[in-house]
């Protein structure tokens, strides 16, 4: 149980920590980009910036959710609503993030940024949860809606 938990520690800590450098404030990426491409104007530079900056958050806090999702499905008190805990626990960890960010010089938190992270949560969560439903009615042949019932239907029974 408490091994589930040890990839979802070092991806929080790596999280906070990656978000506490200079070079994660969009000023420094705006500066490498201006260096990388040189051919861009300085509207191109930001919007490019921005663009990647806002796509790292779906992603990341996708992976946070799928992270939170796997460590707490294999915990007695919290699996049986893990879509539930994942997504709470995702989404405290993006409100830690932005207010921990807000007291950084170099860094500003954002409620948007919140918001965005909350869709990257949810678009990993339907993933799971429309792929996992698929899986394991392949591999049983049963339903979602059979196994809250309990009993198969009849014509699912052997």
């Amino acid at each position: 149980m408490l091994k589930r938990w040890v990839p979802v520690v070092f991806y929080v800590v790596a999280l906070l920590v990656f978000s506490a450098q200079p070079e994660s404030s969009a000023a420094s990426m705006n500066s490498w980009v201006e260096r990388l491409l040189p051919h861009l104007n300085r509207s191109e530079v930001r919007e490019l910036v921005f663009l990647v900056r806002k796509s790292v958050h779906v992603l990341a806090y996708g992976t946070a959710a799928l992270l939170f999702y796997y460590a707490v499905s294999g915990t007695v008190l919290l699996r049986r609503r893990p879509y539930l805990w994942a997504g709470g626990l995702g989404l405290l960890l993006a409100v830690v993030d932005e207010w921990y960010q807000s007291t950084l010089p170099h860094r500003t938190g954002s409620v948007d940024d919140v918001l965005l992270d909350g869709v990257g949560i949810a678009g990993m969560l339907m993933a799971l949860y429309l792929f996992g439903d698929r899986r394991k009615k392949h591999i049983t042949g049963n339903t979602a809606q059979d196994e809250v019932g309990g009993e198969p239907h009849a014509e699912n029974k052997s």
